[in-house]
């Protein structure tokens, strides 16, 4: 088995040799040892070797990130140097797919959500440490998570193939996935490029009272459609869909207050685990004007979630709220199943222009357009052993919208090789409604 690669400012290769590393953390390409600010870069061909394909597999290797995983969300919440807001709050660690910012603006739309993109659909993965505000917006005070994609080659054609199965202690099953990736060169300056997945996690918590093994077993599919246009050298257009939808079925908590024995929870029927689908569409146009690099992305994401929570534990204040519900009774329960759609489209437009040998300024302008229509939320009174539906607790509504105008720019003067002075800000007006 391959050890992941982290990179923090040099990576080196079987030979002993220096390897090169190339990162846009500054929304430029540079070599990592010359990014000014502290830069984790991992090869997203070494996760898939290990076999590392969540961010809770290898976010343990990035210096500094912390990550917590909220019940019943099944979403990774992070931190770094531990800033943090808590889970559905504003969010303190930004991420982005190629350059378009995947984070909500809004906590209805599960701020601090992070995707679970598949390695196999990356070319690596980057983290900054450190405020990231100027570049990023006010939602990467403590750093940015950053998901580079691979992109189309006109070099010759290829594909590649795998498989694999794996298990865990307690798993009522074996665990499977697959992933097969193929790039075609149309002609000389378009390419395609397409990728798939599908990965079953075997469940290993199970539940005595309803006769359930495996109840937190779960299943993530999705692929990867891009397309490269470089007609010339000093013009290349990128349109991309990514799309992925992940399940899981129960949830990852154990009761041990309830006399269970360990690895153990109940619940009602289908009151834990999650279902979403995560789409991201971009176009990015760059394209060189003398010295100067101008890069325009267009971007919609569409997040739709679907949360199913057990709200048994709660069920002795639940029951000043409903005739119908005795709170003495084993044989009732409830639950929450809620739904939150988020649509977001960003539109952003910046200039690199290098002044000299040693100057690099960058200015641009953004735009952020989101909203959640449909947030609901029904907490039904039901049957603890079957989940059939006695009554109804509430029924709410949470529909909300953000919008943001925006200019940065920033000014990188390099005194030597060794020592960089960086001046940079973010003009920014926002609105958000409820």
């Amino acid at each position: 088995m391959h050890s992941t690669r982290a990179a923090d400012q040099s990576e080196t290769s079987g030979s002993g040799n220096l390897d090169e590393i190339v990162v846009t953390a500054q929304k430029r390409a540079e070599r990592l040892q010359d990014v000014p600010v502290p830069v984790t870069a991992l090869s997203a061909e070494s996760l898939t070797d290990s076999n590392q394909l969540k961010l809770s597999d290898y976010y343990s290797q990035i210096p500094g990130l912390q990550l917590t995983t909220a019940q019943p969300f099944g979403t990774p919440s992070l931190a770094i140097r531990g800033v943090t807001t808590g889970f559905n709050q504003t969010p303190t660690v930004g991420t982005v797919v190629d350059d378009v910012p995947y984070t909500s603006a809004t906590i209805w739309g599960f701020g601090n959500a992070v995707p679970e993109i598949d390695p196999s659909d990356l070319q690596r993965v980057e983290v900054l440490r450190g405020p990231q505000g100027t570049l990023y917006g006010a939602s990467s005070m403590g750093g940015l998570l950053k998901f580079v994609t691979v992109d189309p080659s006109t070099d010759a054609i290829h594909a590649r193939v795998e498989s694999g199965i794996s298990s865990v202690h307690n798993g009522a099953t074996l665990g499977s996935s697959f992933r097969g990736s193929v790039n075609i060169p149309v002609n000389d300056v378009l390419a395609l490029r397409a990728s798939a997945f599908t990965r079953e996690d075997p469940g290993y918590i199970n539940d005595p009272v309803h006769g359930i093994d495996g109840v937190n077993a779960g299943r993530v599919s999705g692929g990867h459609v891009s397309a490269l246009w470089r007609p010339f050298d000093a013009l290349s257009l990128k349109v991309s869909a990514l799309f992925q939808t992940s399940e899981m079925h129960g949830t990852d908590v154990v009761q041990a207050d309830l006399g269970l024995q360990d690895l153990e929870q109940i619940a009602p029927p289908h009151s834990g685990g999650f279902r979403k689908t995560l789409g991201v569409y971009s176009a990015n146009l760059t394209a060189k004007l003398g010295i100067a690099e101008l890069t325009a992305i267009s971007a919609f994401i569409s997040n739709r979630n679907r949360f199913f929570w057990d709200f048994t534990p709660y069920l002795n204040g639940a029951a000043s709220f409903c005739g119908c519900l005795d709170a003495t009774s084993p044989t009732t329960g409830v639950t929450s199943d809620q739904s939150v759609d988020t649509k977001k489209y960003t539109e952003e437009v910046r200039l690199a222009l290098p002044l000299g040998q040693r100057i690099n300024w960058l200015v641009g302008g953004f735009y952020d357009h989101e909203d959640t229509p449909q947030m609901f939320q029904f907490v039904p009174v039901v049957n603890f052993a079957t989940g059939a539906q006695l009554g109804n607790l509430a029924n709410l509504s949470y529909p909300n919208g953000y919008q943001e105008y925006a200019v940065f720019s920033d000014f990188t003067f390099r005194v030597t090789d060794q020592f960089d002075v960086q001046l940079g800000g973010r003009e920014s007006h926002s609105r958000a409604k409820r």
